[in-house]
């Protein structure tokens, strides 16, 4: 395989911090980026959804609805539609054309953990910490496989109507905390407080298998898939990064990554890169094909979600301060990361090359844009539900 086939092989990988972006208080608990790369939006636990322009790193929109953290977003692939996850029990749909609320979709008897659209964007599903798992069927449904209700059905304004959905059985016997679908909608995951993972055949929406990654651990995170190599990722409480063959179920690698909790998992396919984060404050960066251990950052709190942006390549980590730090990612120990073209705006943190936290100066502080005040490093908060 060349070089450029699989860049991941030219050389060390450097991230450099660009900027820093802070619009909460409380931790940001959720990151999704429109499929055109141009609007990024958060959640966190102040309950509130922000809208950043990925141009000039501002808010341009904020969202109210929910009462309590959000914490998931997903995006249909047309970029129409939006639906967020949170503790209050809810999933809502938003236009994310105008960014407006669309409706709210009730049956859930616990937090809402994550939301997931298959990639044909016919189905969206739903889990939460009831261990229940919820379809909703985004257009004319085979209903008597799936048990679902028509909720994207032509209405006589011409508008989707949002309906109430229908639960599946699940063999998990305690909180379910994530879910991933892969990218030819074959394949279903979910992840549980139980430690264990579970398989769903996607054409009946079945469960196929199950297992344990480890005993005595909870499972945090899902990240599906890697096309070429068909692989998934799962990480938990043991800080460890699991990459499992899809077909085989195999445990291909294991590999100690956080001293603490692993919980955001993300994959760039373009660059052949996949990333973890923790609260060890670190952020690592994998080989997704080798998956060697490329390189290793320091974030100013807990990594609570990170997110790539689609068109850049930027990793953004969220963290428990409710910053979203962002960085630039180049193949080569001696190369330059390329910035974006346009600045930062005046009052937030200009671009700045990482320095470990060990080397930095006593003095150094992170001021919020909004008021100016220096931020500090807020209680531990948990990571879901």
């Amino acid at each position: 395989m060349s070089s450029e086939s699989n860049p991941a092989k030219r050389g060390d990988v450097v991230l450099s911090k660009y900027t820093s972006m802070c619009g909460n208080e409380l931790a940001t608990t959720a990151l999704a980026f429109t499929p055109d790369g141009e609007s990024l939006v958060s959640g966190s636990a102040e309950s509130g959804l922000l809208v950043w322009s990925t141009t000039t790193r501002r808010v341009t929109n904020r969202l109210e609805g929910h009462f309590d953290w959000v914490l998931t977003l997903t995006f249909t692939s047309c970029g129409s539609f939006m639906v967020s996850g949170s503790k209050d029990w809810t999933a809502k749909v938003w236009d994310a054309v105008k960014w407006k609320y669309i409706d709210t979709l009730w049956g859930h008897k616990a937090p809402v953990t994550q939301c997931v659209f298959t990639t044909n964007d016919e189905v969206l599903v739903t889990v939460a910490g009831d261990c229940t798992i919820r379809l909703w069927n985004c257009r004319q449904a085979r209903r008597q496989q799936l048990r679902v209700f028509d909720i994207m059905g032509a209405s006589p304004t011409g508008q989707p109507n949002w309906r109430m959905l229908t639960e599946l059985p699940s063999s998990h016997t305690n909180r379910i905390t994530c879910c991933a679908v892969t990218r030819d909608t074959k394949w279903f995951f979910t992840g549980a407080d139980d430690g264990r993972v579970a398989v769903w055949d996607v054409s009946r929406w079945e469960e196929k298998r199950m297992w344990t990654p480890v005993e005595n651990e909870l499972v945090l995170t899902i990240c599906a898939e890697d096309e070429r190599n068909h692989v998934i990722l799962s990480g938990g409480t043991d800080g460890r990064l699991r990459v499992w063959h899809i077909g085989s179920w195999e445990c291909l690698h294991n590999h100690p990554a956080h001293t603490d909790w692993l919980n955001a998992l993300a994959m760039d396919p373009v660059k052949r890169l996949s990333y973890s984060g923790g609260q060890d404050y670190q952020v690592i960066v994998w080989g997704s094909d080798s998956w060697d251990r490329l390189s290793t950052v320091s974030c100013r709190a807990e990594v609570m979600c990170i997110a790539i942006q689609p068109d850049t390549g930027m990793m953004h980590a969220a963290t428990e301060d409710g910053e979203i730090e962002v960085w630039n990612v180049q193949f080569g120990s001696g190369s330059r990361p390329t910035t974006p073209s346009t600045r930062p705006p005046s009052g937030m943190a200009t671009p700045a090359t990482f320095t470990p936290a060990s080397t930095r100066p006593s003095s150094a502080v992170m001021t919020r844009a909004s008021t100016g005040r220096v931020m500090g490093s807020p209680t531990r908060v948990p990571t879901r539900g």
